[in-house]
């Protein structure tokens, strides 16, 4: 749940009866993403946590970046992200959906920056 508070009396109403209905636990489960947690492998140390062998997962990376690169929409992104990492990574999914674009861009970022101190 994402709660937008505007001013105004109306919206203080809104807040307070959502704090009432446990909005708030919902907001702290809700996870998010800083953009300076996201670097050049940030891709395979999460999905490191569901395959053991490190080739695996880097090669899963390579995947997911490529589909959070080519995927035309969201639903098509979440689509073959489910087909390509199974409903065992589901809220990991959720998370790349959620912010697609900023995982995405961050990440080839920072593998460009890698590259050129390697050159």
């Amino acid at each position: 749940m994402v709660l937008y508070c505007v001013s105004g009396s109306q919206s203080l109403q809104i807040c307070f009866l959502l704090l009432q209905l446990g909005g708030a636990e919902e907001m702290k489960k809700e996870k998010s993403l800083h953009p300076l947690d996201i670097d050049a492998y940030w891709l395979q140390r999460r999905l490191s946590k569901f395959y053991d062998d490190a080739m695996a997962s880097q090669a899963k990376a390579a995947e997911v970046l490529s589909v959070l690169r080519d995927a035309g929409d969201d639903r098509d992104c979440e689509n073959q992200l489910v087909l390509l990492l199974g409903y065992d990574c589901f809220d990991f999914i959720k998370l790349l959906k959620k912010h697609r674009h900023m995982s995405k861009y961050h990440t080839q970022f920072w593998k460009a920056q890698s590259r050129e101190v390697l050159l």
